[in-house]
């Protein structure tokens, strides 16, 4: 989804999650402040990101956790990069988020599909 798609978004009545990076999940705002805080989650590989900073304004959090949303998208599709479609299937199936590991399932039959087109269709 291009940048300014995600940052312009019409707010919602949800809240926006934070996305945990390379954990293919959300946790509420609140959660992921304690769980950075108590080192059981990653923060933002951002280093000026500011989606969890303590002393944000209310008015500000959610543009934020929008632009924080980008950071991990970068970071999920960096790590992607470095895997063949298998192996993030596996990464993805193995996220405790239900969506996540939909995707995974997903990503796995396409990848047989592939695999048994490229048999059938190999170069002379």
């Amino acid at each position: 989804m291009p940048r300014k798609l995600i940052l312009d978004r019409p707010p919602s009545s949800r809240p926006l999650g934070y996305e945990v990076p390379l954990e293919f999940r959300q946790v509420p705002r609140d959660d992921a402040l304690t769980g950075v805080e108590q080192g059981t989650l990653d923060p933002c590989p951002a280093d000026d990101c500011d989606a969890l900073d303590p002393a944000l304004a209310t008015t500000h959090r959610s543009r934020a956790m929008r632009t924080h949303f980008i950071h991990a998208a970068d970071a999920d599709g960096r790590f992607a990069g470095f895997l063949d479609a298998r192996r993030l299937a596996e990464e993805l199936k193995e996220s405790p988020a239900l969506g996540a590991q939909a995707w995974g399932a997903a990503l796995e039959r396409f990848a047989d599909e592939d695999a048994d087109s490229a048999s059938t269709h190999s170069p002379r």
